[in-house]
C-alpha cells in the first residue's frame, strides 16, 4: 500500500491525480486531499440541475465532476477527502467493505462510525461522508468525504437549486441529514484531525508506505485537468438530457423561457408571454438552438440578435438570466 498526501487544494488537479494514480500505480494507494470551495457533480449528473451554478459563480466556488456516480458534494477546506485505489483480482465490490478502513479509523478515533444506506458513513443519525465509486482497468476506485468542519450553510445554498425548474434525465442528489465530524470532536482542528485520520488509516494497512507524487505524476495530472476537468465541455456539457422553465415579470411584460438541451447545448426553446415585439419572436428561438447553455454565450446571442425587435422592454441580460 502506497500511501499519498496531495498538497493541492485545486479541485480540478485534485480528481485529475487521483485519476492519474488510479490509472497508472502498479499496486494499492490510498490518498488524503482537501479542496478549496468547489461543488463536485456525480459522472452521471445534470450539473444544472444539481447546483445553483450562477451564486456557485459568484461566490468563487469552483464546479467540477468527477468519474465516479452518486450525487453532488460541496467541498472546502473544512472538508477531508480520501481515494482508495485497489488493484488486482477478488476486488471488493459493495460499499461496507470498501468503507471499512475509514469506519474503522473514525471509530478508533471515538467515533460510533457505521456504514449506512447505500454509500454513507454515519454517527448517530448524521451522515457524516458520502461514498463513490468506479471499476476501471482491473481497478476499483473508492473515494469519499468526510464532513470535519465543513460549511454547511453554504454546502445547503449551492446544492438548493430550483427544483421545479428541472424535468431531468440526469441521476437527482439525495439530501441527506449531514453532520460536522467536529461537533463530535470539538477538541480537534482539522489539522489534527487530518494527522489522526492518516495515522490510524496506515496502522488498518499495516504496510502502508508514504510516497511523492513524481515529477512524470504530477505533469500527467497537470495535463488531464486542463484537457478535461477544466473544461466546459466536461463539467457542464456532459450533462444528461434535461428540459428547463423559468418565468419572470419585466417592465416590457411577462416571459417564460422553456428549452430542450442535450450535453449543455440548446437543443429547442420556446419564449412565451405577454410581451409585445416587431419581428416573430421564433426567429429568435432559431438563433438561440445550438448555443451552449452558458449564460455569457447566450447573452451575446441575444445582444447579437437585436433583443428589442422581438421583446420590447426586456434587457439581454433579463432575458439570459431566465435560462437558468
Amino acid at each position: 500500500m502506497r500511501f499519498f498526501h496531495s498538497r493541492s487544494t485545486d479541485p480540478a488537479y485534485n480528481l485529475a491525480l487521483e485519476e492519474t494514480l488510479t490509472r497508472r500505480l502498479k499496486k494499492d494507494a490510498f490518498m488524503v486531499w482537501q479542496n478549496a470551495p468547489s461543488v463536485i457533480v456525480g459522472r452521471n449528473q445534470n450539473t444544472q440541475a444539481e447546483v445553483d451554478a450562477i451564486l456557485a459563480d459568484s461566490m468563487g466556488i469552483s464546479i467540477v465532476r468527477r468519474i465516479t456516480g452518486g450525487g453532488a458534494v460541496y467541498h472546502d477546506l473544512g472538508n477531508v477527502n480520501f481515494s482508495h485505489i485497489i488493484v488486482g483480482q477478488g476486488l471488493p465490490d459493495d460499499f461496507a467493505a470498501l468503507s471499512r478502513p475509514v469506519v474503522g479509523a473514525l471509530r478508533a478515533m471515538g467515533l460510533d462510525a457505521i456504514s449506512s444506506g447505500r454509500n454513507d458513513i454515519t454517527v448517530g443519525e448524521a451522515k457524516v461522508s458520502g461514498g463513490a465509486k468506479c471499476v476501471t482497468d482491473g481497478r476499483v476506485l473508492y473515494h469519499g468525504t468526510l464532513l470535519f468542519d465543513a460549511d454547511l450553510t453554504v454546502l445547503s445554498e449551492v446544492l438548493t437549486p430550483r427544483p421545479e425548474k428541472y424535468r431531468s434525465k440526469g441521476v437527482k442528489s439525495v439530501a441527506g441529514r449531514v453532520a460536522n465530524i467536529r461537533s463530535f470532536l470539538p477538541d480537534m482542528d482539522t489539522a489534527s484531525f487530518i494527522t489522526r485520520f492518516e495515522d490510524e488509516i496506515k496502522a488498518r494497512f499495516g504496510h502502508a508506505e508514504d510516497a511523492e507524487i513524481t515529477p512524470e505524476l504530477h505533469s500527467a495530472a497537470v495535463a488531464l485537468a486542463d484537457s478535461r476537468y477544466r473544461t466546459w465541455e466536461w463539467n457542464f456539457g456532459a450533462s444528461p438530457a434535461y428540459e428547463f422553465i423559468k418565468s419572470a415579470r419585466f417592465p416590457g411584460g411577462f416571459v417564460t423561457v422553456c428549452l430542450d438541451a442535450g450535453s449543455g447545448v440548446i437543443r429547442g426553446v420556446r419564449i412565451t408571454g405577454d410581451f409585445w415585439g416587431d419581428e416573430d419572436i421564433s426567429r429568435l428561438e432559431q438563433q438561440l438552438r445550438g448555443c451552449r447553455h452558458k449564460m455569457d454565450e447566450i447573452k451575446m446571442k441575444l445582444d447579437d440578435a437585436g433583443l428589442e425587435r422581438y421583446l420590447q422592454g426586456v434587457s439581454a441580460e433579463q432575458l439570459a438570466g431566465l435560462f437558468f
